[in-house]
């Protein structure tokens, strides 16, 4: 499953990052943080029976270090498989 083209996580100098995901322009998108797991979350959606758009959308989430780490699971559905990959975890 390759709905997930690229991100990246970039200082912005404020003790905040930007979180950049780029996915297929016909993916829904859902970002989210749960304090209980202190997890910012990504979820990218295609619907069943369609194939990957070829072309590409960016988008950019604020994001706070909580206990100077940086947590980012991103879920990426197809099809109706389901897997959370990357999981990401980054020390500040």
């Amino acid at each position: 499953m390759a709905l997930l083209k690229k991100h990246e996580v970039r200082d912005n100098g404020n003790n905040s990052f930007d979180l950049l995901i780029t996915f297929p322009d016909n993916c829904s998108y859902t970002y989210y943080f749960d304090s209980a797991t202190s997890k910012n979350h990504i979820d990218i959606i295609l619907s069943m029976a369609q194939k990957p758009s070829s072309n590409f959308i960016t988008r950019n989430e604020t994001i706070i270090p909580y206990n100077d780490q940086l947590k980012i699971d991103v879920t990426q559905t197809q099809d109706g498989v389901t897997a959370t990959k990357p999981k990401i975890v980054i020390e500040i």
